[in-house]
């Protein structure tokens, strides 16, 4: 059981915490830099085909997935390239800040698109005060299959 000394402890932490987070947000937005994300989106596989069973032959060794990704206020992803994995991105719900190539920050609510394709590095914050709800289609290569040792 939590003494109210620890708690009380607690919130004043939390409170000093969000102060300094909120001065940081802001001093990050005047330079024009999103800043990093404080926690993990939860990402939730919704399919994938492994583009090796289709007929299309060039294919084979990609998959084509769709996942449906929430992320939390102050969550997001650091700076990541799309390289490997072009993505088209469609937020439902929530507002999400997105900063690309180096570029200005911008943000995107429901019914916005994303197009990741393989030109783009960029980074995401949900700087708002709810969730972003979004899905996401990729084209990925699947993963190598682990060896399996012969008797």
């Amino acid at each position: 059981m939590k003494s109210i000394k620890s708690t009380g402890l607690f919130a004043a932490g939390s409170v000093f915490g969000a102060i300094v987070g909120a001065a940081g947000l802001a001093l990050a937005q005047a330079q024009g830099i999103l800043p990093a994300p404080n926690g993990p989106q939860q990402s939730q596989p919704l399919g994938s085909i492994d583009l090796a069973t289709t007929t299309l032959p060039n294919m084979a060794g990609y998959s084509l997935s769709l996942r449906r990704a929430v992320i939390p206020p102050g969550a997001g992803l650091t700076p990541h390239s799309h390289k490997t994995f072009p993505e088209i991105a469609y937020i439902e719900s929530g507002v999400l800040s997105d900063q690309r190539n180096g570029g200005p920050i911008t943000t995107h609510g429901p019914g916005s698109v994303l197009l990741n394709s393989t030109d783009v590095t960029h980074a995401l914050l949900n700087q708002g005060k709810e969730p972003v709800v979004m899905f996401a289609t990729s084209l990925s290569p699947t993963k190598p299959k682990p060896a399996v040792a012969k008797p």
